[in-house]
């Protein structure tokens, strides 16, 4: 897990949870770290509401951290901060399970 994408104790178990699930047992994007309730939403006005989308979007980009955090960002207004975990998670989980 890349040291940037611990913030803090919360975000950390959740992002060992993130990692250490399977992607069919990921029911919720909130399960994502740094999806909280207003960037759950504003994903869903992008047409996002499950992780294998998210992830696809990522892969879009390029599977690009920073890409993926200026389309959260420019698209969702997600501030950075948030979309750097998100993103970070996203690299985490794609290059785990081999797919980046």
């Amino acid at each position: 897990m890349s040291n940037r994408m611990v913030c803090s104790d919360t975000t950390t178990k959740k992002a060992a949870s993130f990692l250490s699930t399977p992607l069919s047992e990921i029911v919720s994007l909130s399960q994502v770290p740094g999806v909280g309730p207003i960037t759950l939403e504003r994903l869903g006005r992008q047409s996002i509401s499950t992780v294998s989308q998210l992830i696809g979007q990522f892969m879009l980009l390029g599977s690009d951290v920073e890409a993926m955090v200026g389309w959260l960002d420019t698209t969702c207004a997600v501030r950075r901060r948030e979309g750097s975990v998100i993103a970070e998670a996203l690299f985490a989980k794609t290059e785990r399970m081999n797919i980046v």
